[in-house]
């Protein structure tokens, strides 16, 4: 990058200027708040799934949680996890969303950190819109949830066996 372009005051993202500075994200999101524009970058989870009328489903270092929204990403994921990623599959269970696609939920053999479960996910098609959004959270250390999704009651009590489980390696076998 180019002195220029770090000292560039523009506070919009352009095909030249991709990028924000962390201040320069940080005034356009104080912007959007000013005018009351609802933002998804900081948007609070618990608060949006409520008034949907749905269930936050939280991250977890032992979970990976797949965002299915076109049968592409579908043919992915199970290709994905069929073949070049089924060793790091200990289990998976998959849901509809409330519109109707689907979520995949994944646990691993191995507790992971937030970027390589991000990764993992996009590997395995997971909604790139979702995945840039949470890359954006993390990069500019926003105190907002990362990587959840949103479940109607019916299909959170389908989940909710899967999910108490919990991470295979807790498991005791008294």
């Amino acid at each position: 990058m180019s002195e220029t372009d770090s000292t560039n005051s523009s506070t919009d993202c352009t095909d030249e200027n991709p990028l924000l500075s962390k201040a320069q994200f940080h005034e356009v999101l104080a912007s959007k708040q000013a005018q009351g524009t609802e933002d998804y970058l900081d948007r609070d989870a618990e608060e949006c799934a409520s008034k949907a009328g749905l269930i936050l489903v939280k991250d977890q270092d032992w979970l990976l949680l797949c965002d299915l929204d076109t049968p592409e990403q579908e043919d992915q994921f199970y290709r994905a996890t069929e073949s070049d990623f089924a060793h790091v599959v200990e289990g998976l269970k998959v849901t509809r969303s409330k519109s109707g696609k689907k979520h995949a939920y994944v646990r691993l053999f191995e507790r992971q950190p937030l970027g390589v479960r991000l990764a993992l996910q996009a590997q395995l098609g997971s909604d790139p819109v979702r995945g840039k959004l949470d890359l954006l959270r993390i990069l500019n250390e926003l105190d907002t949830e990362k990587n959840c999704l949103f479940e109607t009651a019916e299909e959170h009590e389908k989940l909710s066996k899967f999910l108490a489980l919990g991470f295979w390696r807790d498991w005791t076998t008294e």
